[in-house]
């Protein structure tokens, strides 16, 4: 059956001219129209009736329609995306281990070299055209990571894209809704998914700044106390120097003995009252001598053992005492059970057991012996 190239209309056999617009006939051209079909009806195998999409079981026979495969389009997807997925290095493998994998520049490399080559993959993919490679699609997508990465963002981008088309292509079909839900469901999930992300930055911000605050806050305290305990010292040492001003020997001795800052509080600052407490210690019994001009010691025998040599000396020489000898004793192998420079004993005079309020003249000898390897 031929058609006028002109107008379009039905020409009779043999005619020459059309009957309709009268333009001359080219019988050498085939003007012929000719029906042409795409796709693929599939009908049920046993009573012959066209199924629609997404059909597990035929709606006039109730014949269960089995080995249904998956469309050719995304199944040569999914093959594609595990044989990139499957260079990248397992999680399992010793060499990919999380520090591994943050010092290790072959395993970034490698991560970042297959999350390309995927989200290339995601981005190239042809929207499909039918109800099945849509839906099929959104399930593997579903499947897939909700996370932030540039990964997830791909394919979330494509899924939109692949909705939107079916949503103009066959948006009234009833199958449509099934493509909907995964679309939802998807996007719930990403949506939960960058909730829970921001969730967790807001918290992680809260408790650094929470931390931050106590910390300042606990620096502050400190602070004060370092200062309360300081001005303690300060009014009682100058209650020592008024003491000893008058002459009340006794009673700067004990508020001097009584001149120690926590360590705890300030390393630095504990150092530096026992220089002070030592030294003032040393003026008062410089000065606290009787008639005979003798000194007393103010230090027993077990208060100086362990002290280091040098210290124990300067505290000896600060009383007035003058003849101090230093004598070492090599007896350290590993120093666990006695430090090097720290005192073994000290004699006054020949005895080692003197007591802290014995007089001695300031020219007694005195020897320091002190641990040494």
């Amino acid at each position: 059956m031929a058609y006028c190239t002109n107008c379009g209309q039905q020409l009779a056999d043999g005619a020459k001219f059309c009957a309709g617009c009268g333009a001359a006939i080219n019988t050498n051209n085939n003007t012929q129209r000719r029906q042409e079909w795409a796709g693929k009806i599939i009908k049920c195998p046993s009573c012959g009736e066209i199924l629609n999409s997404f059909k597990a079981r035929c709606p006039s026979c109730g014949f269960e329609i089995r080995e249904i495969q998956a469309s050719s389009a995304v199944q040569e997807f999914s093959k594609q995306l595990q044989l990139i997925e499957s260079q990248r290095i397992p999680k399992n493998d010793k060499k990919s281990s999380r520090l591994s994998t943050i010092f290790d520049p072959y395993d970034q490399r490698n991560e970042a070299k297959v999350d390309k080559q995927i989200t290339n993959l995601i981005r190239n993919f042809s929207v499909p055209n039918t109800k099945e490679d849509v839906f099929e699609f959104m399930i593997l997508a579903s499947s897939n990571s909700d996370d932030n990465s540039y990964v997830s963002k791909a394919w979330q981008a494509k899924t939109n894209q692949i909705y939107n088309k079916a949503k103009i292509s066959f948006g009234s079909d009833p199958d449509f809704e099934k493509i909907q839900n995964l679309f939802e469901q998807k996007t719930n999930a990403v949506k939960k998914a960058k909730k829970t992300e921001k969730i967790i930055i807001i918290g992680s911000l809260l408790f650094v700044f929470i931390m931050l605050g106590l910390m300042i806050a606990v620096i502050k305290i400190e602070d004060r106390k370092v200062k309360h305990k300081e001005r303690t010292l300060n009014a009682t040492f100058a209650e020592i120097q008024d003491d000893i001003k008058r002459g009340d020997y006794d009673s700067a001795l004990v508020k001097a003995n009584g001149l120690y800052f926590d360590k705890d509080l300030s390393k630095d600052k504990a150092k530096e009252w026992d220089e002070k407490r030592i030294n003032i210690i040393g003026l008062i019994n410089v000065k606290k001598t009787n008639k005979q001009g003798k000194i007393k010691v103010n230090y027993s025998p077990k208060e100086l053992k362990g002290m280091n040599y040098e210290k124990a000396e300067k505290v000896l020489k600060l009383q007035g005492f003058t003849n101090i000898k230093l004598e070492k004793n090599d007896d350290l192998v590993l120093g666990i059970l006695a430090k090097e420079d720290e005192v073994e004993k000290v004699t006054i005079d020949g005895d080692t057991d003197f007591k802290c309020d014995t007089y001695y003249m300031p020219n007694v000898e005195i020897i320091i012996t002190y641990h040494t390897f």
